[in-house]
């Protein structure tokens, strides 16, 4: 049969024809594409010749097309524009699509093929030698080597993870989209600017009610616990936002999570490890999860000394203010936003009117024509939803095409929650190659009608962050799909992403593009000074927050027996780390979907703080040169991060452009833990 998402779209950097996908095709477009990439493969594997890497590596890496294809579609809609039919699609398709990955990695022939090939992979230019090792590591590690019976209790294993994973996720995006919390009076608000009462208002309507909607996503929620002054309703914002999917409704996931965690363990088990945490680090820089539990303990108890001490500053403030009961943790993101404006003069509500969507998006956009010599013109082009903008990606000196963009930047239901990048087509040189089509992802609070979308410096930051990520994959340059973009370790590809937050805050970005939404007067300078002097100001409160959770995700896949009373062990963990009692998980486990929709991120949430030590130690080599700009490095900058993907080992990549091995020190330095950390 053809399917509209079967032709030939993304050789043109188009997009297929969204009217024309109808729910129902997917299941038999599924299993048509798997049908025909197994019909690929195993024709590969049969070939009488003996096995070489023209004949069976980079066959193999243009194998499954449409399967492709028909997957990257279904994964915007199912992130984008999810219904409940698409859900029991997802449901009902992701175990057979674990299933057929897992019998084609286990092919015996596709061993004994990519095996031969490994020994004598000496022969072999070392782009193509780093493929062939990879795809060697990635077989052993998908349990080519077990005996039969083991080789079919990993297939299970992975079709009950798989619909485990889908499960969770559908749970979270129905709890955010299916219980927000709705406040009746506006006084109830009171401090709320007036344009966030006007969107919350709106969205109430909108869902035949009278009152004031909050959608339980962290942007909207704690841009209201930076503003509100009802305690009450700081409570009950924070204590719902904080307990999503912990009801014992059909949305709680508690039972989920020991499931999911005992077939990791399993699944460890069978392949040779100790626990799921040492099988889900071995292929990163890492290597070890006491590697990645060192790097967190050693900057654990220097985040909580910095919290400690912005604990008295938040207690003085409540005190001034007439409070005499205990701060709690609804109270942290007010009061911390309180001492901003005392100790540093930086109020939010004179901040956010630079900050509109559409000046920080350019402010991106333009940073990485800059640094790079690319240009991003807008192009009409129908895309999943009508809020989807498009932009051709080109090389400025040679003025020839290199990406296709596209962001959706706004919330809205049937959307699941938090920001990130994706591509609908990858990069790769092999049989006349292909230019990547990447695309955004955020959830901003979409303004009332007439309004501009008007961002915090937090949502600005993620805005750069998955922008940053976005060049990673379109600024690509490998020769094989599998090396491309983002295709690198995890504690590696958070890297492109954190360094480009560096940007946001540069003087020279931010007085050329964050300009007054009514005025269009660019930012003062002494606006400007309030926020680089506060940039370390709440470090050991956000530190912690990200810690505790990342702490949370290597001691759960560590441990010997999966935990029935996941609540108790949450407890238990953070009790053992000393977790100070005013401090929040970024993430609880019960609704930490990198955790546990689906396998990327489990033991592996650490990798953001890995980076951040490589992206510190990055931009500090433009901090050396005085210059956010300086030519020479941002040559090497996109020639060694983000346009070589995986092409060399990341220690070698970094190496290449710092001229050493990483060191701690510019993060230390940058979160102003230095004197309470150790440097490396």
């Amino acid at each position: 049969m053809t399917f509209p998402f079967f032709s030939d779209w993304d050789r043109t950097r188009s997009l297929p024809d969204f009217k024309a996908i109808k729910p129902d095709m997917f299941i038999p477009a599924f299993e048509q594409a798997m049908a025909e990439h197994r019909a690929e493969v195993e024709a590969i594997l049969n070939n009488p010749a003996a096995p070489t890497f023209e004949n069976t590596i980079v066959p193999l890496e243009l194998a499954g097309r449409n399967l492709d294809r028909v997957n990257d579609i279904f994964g915007i809609l199912t992130g984008t524009r999810s219904t409940k039919k698409l859900q029991k699609i997802d449901e009902k398709i992701s175990p057979k699509l674990s299933r057929h990955s897992s019998e084609i990695a286990l092919l015996p022939k596709l061993w004994e093929r990519t095996d031969a090939i490994y020994q004598q992979r000496d022969k072999l230019d070392p782009e193509a030698r780093r493929l062939v090792e990879e795809k060697h590591r990635d077989l052993v590690l998908s349990g080519a080597q077990l005996p039969p019976e083991q080789k079919k209790r990993m297939i299970e294993i992975g079709e009950k993870l798989a619909s485990l994973h889908t499960k969770f996720g559908n749970r979270l995006m129905n709890e955010v989209d299916g219980n927000p919390l709705l406040i009746d009076t506006a006084a109830e608000l009171e401090g709320v600017a007036s344009a966030t009462l006007e969107a919350l208002a709106e969205a109430a309507k909108k869902a035949g009610k009278s009152g004031y909607l909050i959608k339980l996503q962290r942007d909207g929620v704690e841009a209201i616990l930076k503003q509100c002054k009802v305690r009450a309703t700081r409570q009950k914002l924070h204590e719902a936002f904080v307990s999503r999917c912990d009801h014992g409704d059909e949305n709680d996931t508690k039972e989920l999570i020991p499931q999911i965690l005992k077939l990791r363990q399993e699944e460890a088990a069978l392949l040779g490890f100790a626990t799921y945490s040492h099988l889900a680090t071995v292929a990163n820089m890492a290597k070890t999860p006491e590697a990645a539990i060192g790097l967190m303990r050693d900057l654990w108890e220097p985040a909580k000394t910095a919290m400690a001490r912005e604990q008295k500053q938040l207690e003085a403030a409540a005190a001034a203010e007439g409070m005499n009961e205990k701060l709690q943790p609804w109270d942290w993101i007010y009061y911390a936003e309180k001492v901003r404006e005392k100790e540093y003069a930086l109020d939010e509500a004179i901040l956010k009117p630079y900050l509109s969507l559409n000046n920080v998006r350019k402010a991106a956009f333009k940073t990485a024509e800059k640094l790079f010599g690319i240009q991003l013109k807008p192009r009409k082009l129908k895309g999943w939803h009508a809020e989807v903008k498009a932009y051709d990606v080109f090389d400025k000196a040679s003025g020839q095409p290199i990406a296709l963009f596209l962001t959706d930047y706004f919330a809205r239901d049937g959307k699941q929650s938090g920001a990130w990048m994706s591509e609908l087509a990858h990069q790769y040189k092999i049989d006349g190659g292909q230019l990547p089509i990447v695309y955004n992802v955020c959830n901003y609070v979409k303004p009332a009608k007439g309004q501009p979308a008007l961002l915090t410096m937090d949502s600005a930051n993620t805005l750069f962050h998955e922008f940053g990520h976005a060049l990673h994959g379109m600024l690509s340059q490998a020769t094989y799909p599998s090396l491309a973009g983002t295709y690198v370790y995890r504690d590696f590809v958070e890297l492109p992403s954190q360094l480009y937050e560096h940007w946001l805050t540069e003087p020279k970005v931010m007085k050329q593009h964050l300009r007054h939404v009514e005025t269009g007067e660019p930012i003062p300078d002494e606006l400007i000074e309030k926020i680089r002097k506060s940039a370390q100001f709440n470090e050991g409160f956000n530190t912690v927050r990200f810690l505790s959770s990342a702490l949370m995700d290597l001691e759960l896949h560590q441990l010997a027996q999966a935990p029935s009373d996941i609540a108790k062990a949450e407890q238990e963990i953070l009790a053992r780390y000393g977790m100070p009692p005013l401090a929040q998980m970024m993430h609880r486990p019960v609704h930490h979907s990198h955790q546990f929709s689906s396998g990327y991120y489990a033991s592996n949430y650490y990798v953001y703080m890995w980076a951040a030590v490589l992206d510190n130690d990055v931009f500090a080599a433009f901090e050396e040169k005085k210059n956010p700009y300086h030519k020479p490095t941002a040559r090497k900058l996109r020639e060694h991060i983000y346009s070589a993907g995986n092409t060399r080992h990341p220690m070698e990549l970094f190496k290449a452009f710092r001229g050493r091995e990483p060191k701690r020190d510019a993060l230390l330095r940058h979160k102003g833990f230095v004197g309470d950390g150790k440097a490396a």
